[in-house]
């Protein structure tokens, strides 16, 4: 591995570029975890304090579910494993609160990137990658508590046969980022399939042969016609063909939500992100978009499976259910999603399509 990345971006390029990161996998506990922030938050140096203590208390969740996947069994460390992915998720979200430099949080973010990747993965987790885990928590709970230093190349996956077969092309990826940009910018980082560029207002990331994410700390990418459509498009530019899953706005920024469609269902928990401001494209992640899913069929149809929401909220639904995929942590599981807006914000119900009962509700 090399690494060259020595670039400083602006607070603004933090915020973009991690909101962007893994809104899809756990979207109530990070829309609740921010709605918090900011309620509490009066100003700046609040919002930092509490995004800390949550920060310390993920990582020092993570190194204890760590240390217990060491000593469970087959059976036990699937659950585990499920609880260990809720900490990262966690620290995650109270990373992107902070305010720090965007190569200052790198390391950070790779670790947690690869532990989520890890963690959520079909395939049985070997005993050195769950000691790798633990070794991994306790240094970045010492960061994160005691500032020492906490540095990260991949050690999570450089025994994953796939990304170490998977060498990354440089100057394929070159080509790649001159395409969606117009012009060149330079390599500060490698490792795996992973390409990373940066300049002093963009950074780009090239997986393979796609554009796996970027962000503009300044500026961005001109488009023509409606957001939902360059959504689409700039998501076509970077590699993946995405439908449109949900948008919204705040303070002037759009964030699209896009993802694949499979056995007639949007596979609603791997969304890819856009971000648009200002008339430009900011941002954009592809998140954990263009997995596989083994779609069980339909055997309910919508109208006998709406019967299962609440009637007395009926007038606050937007329109028919819609097909959905999730994952129930054994298989894969379609269903139907209804929007709600309430006197407290958006909830959303999930009934099985398969018998027709209440999956989740958020």
């Amino acid at each position: 591995m090399t690494n060259n990345l020595n670039e400083r971006k602006s607070n603004t390029l933090i915020i973009v570029a991690l909101l962007c990161s893994f809104v899809f996998l756990v979207g109530a506990l990070i829309g609740g975890l921010v709605a918090g922030l900011r309620r509490k938050a009066r100003d700046g140096e609040s919002q930092i304090q509490m995004s800390h203590y949550l920060l310390v208390d993920a990582a020092d969740g993570l190194r204890h579910s760590a240390s217990v996947l060491r000593l469970s069994d087959d059976d036990a460390s699937s659950n585990a494993a499920r609880l260990a992915l809720v900490y990262v998720i966690r620290a995650e979200t109270a990373l992107e609160c902070e305010n720090g430099l965007w190569s200052d949080c790198r390391d950070c973010e790779g670790f947690l990137n690869d532990a989520a990747k890890t963690l959520s993965s079909d395939k049985k987790i070997p005993d050195e990658v769950f000691d790798k885990l633990y070794t991994l928590s306790c240094k970045f709970y010492k960061h994160v508590t005691e500032g020492a230093p906490f540095e990260y190349d991949g050690e999570l996956t450089d025994g994953d046969s796939e990304q170490s077969e998977a060498e990354a092309d440089e100057e394929a990826a070159r080509k790649i980022v001159k395409a969606l940009l117009g012009e060149s910018i330079d390599v500060v980082g490698k490792y795996g399939d992973n390409v990373s560029f940066a300049s002093d207002d963009c950074y780009v990331t090239v997986k393979g042969e796609k554009v796996f994410e970027f962000a503009f700390s300044s500026g961005g990418i001109d488009f023509e016609g409606d957001e939902v459509s360059a959504a689409e498009n700039i998501a076509q530019k970077c590699g993946y063909e995405l439908t449109v899953y949900s948008t919204a706005e705040n303070d002037g920024v759009t964030t699209v939500k896009l993802c694949d469609v499979q056995g007639g269902a949007y596979c609603r928990d791997e969304c890819a992100s856009v971000v648009i401001a200002d008339g430009k494209i900011r941002a954009f992640s592809a998140g954990h978009c263009g997995n596989s899913h083994d779609v069980p069929s339909v055997k309910v149809d919508e109208t006998t499976a709406r019967r299962a929401t609440k009637e007395k909220f009926s007038s606050y639904s937007s329109g028919e259910g819609r097909l959905v995929t999730t994952h129930d942590g054994e298989r894969d599981r379609i269903c139907y999603e209804y929007r709600y807006e309430l006197d407290d914000g958006e909830h959303f119900v999930y009934v099985c399509a398969e018998n027709g009962r209440q999956m989740q509700v958020r």
